[in-house]
């Protein structure tokens, strides 16, 4: 597998992330990524700046595909044909449901299973661990399950939870404690600019992370 979990921030601070990315790519002629949102009402905008982050980098062929809207096995052949599928940020709940009802989770699966490169920013990277759970903490920035699922287990690529835009904060160091005495894997939380890159069985770690784990906290620096 080859997965890319971004925490969040700018081009700037995930330039080392897309570096790893590129990387990962190898020496692919004229790669082709395609971009998955959250939200279409924010899709445009969120494509466009994604797309010039690419171009930055040499890649040019940047797509985006809308799961609310009707779509034929010819789309969906197109999308995972694609060299890199890049699922974006936004309410984590509402985008495991969409991801869900569309019977893509399976699919998802697949492609990074038959090495397809899949990345997450954010809610994407948190859709590739084991549960959505800890898009509900810490409680100073979590999202809001307000459609309601029950079933948090998400595509469960990798051995570990993620908490993206991480912040050195006594209630969320308290918080993020408590909710890995609940869980059955570490949890790795980034600041906006690091993350973890994932190659088979091997996770490197790009900036600052911190571990929690059964209740204790760890710095990977």
């Amino acid at each position: 597998m080859k997965l890319v979990l971004y925490s969040g921030g700018s081009l700037a601070a995930n330039r080392a992330l897309h570096g790893e990315f590129l990387r990962l790519l190898g020496a692919k002629e004229n790669p082709r990524v395609t971009f998955i949102p959250v939200d279409p009402e924010d899709a445009e905008a969120e494509y466009a700046e994604l797309k010039k982050s690419f171009q930055q980098f040499g890649i040019e062929h940047v797509e985006y595909f809308l799961l609310d809207h009707s779509y034929t096995k010819k789309d969906l052949d197109r999308v995972f044909a694609s060299d890199a599928i890049y699922l974006g940020g936004g309410n984590t709940f509402q985008f495991l449901h969409q991801v869900r009802e569309s019977g893509l989770l399976t699919k998802l699966r697949r492609y990074a299973k038959s090495g397809g490169i899949l990345m997450g920013l954010s809610a994407g990277a948190i859709l590739l661990t084991p549960s959505i759970t800890t898009a509900s903490v810490p409680s100073l920035d979590c999202d809001v399950n307000a459609i309601g699922i029950k079933d948090l287990r998400a595509l469960s690529l990798v051995p570990f939870e993620f908490s993206p835009h991480y912040e050195a904060k006594r209630k969320s160091d308290a918080e993020l404690k408590e909710h890995s005495r609940k869980v059955n894997h570490p949890v790795y939380a980034c600041k906006n600019g690091a993350g973890i890159v994932v190659e088979g069985e091997k996770i490197s770690f790009v900036g600052p992370v911190e571990v929690f784990y059964q209740g204790e906290k760890y710095s990977l620096h």
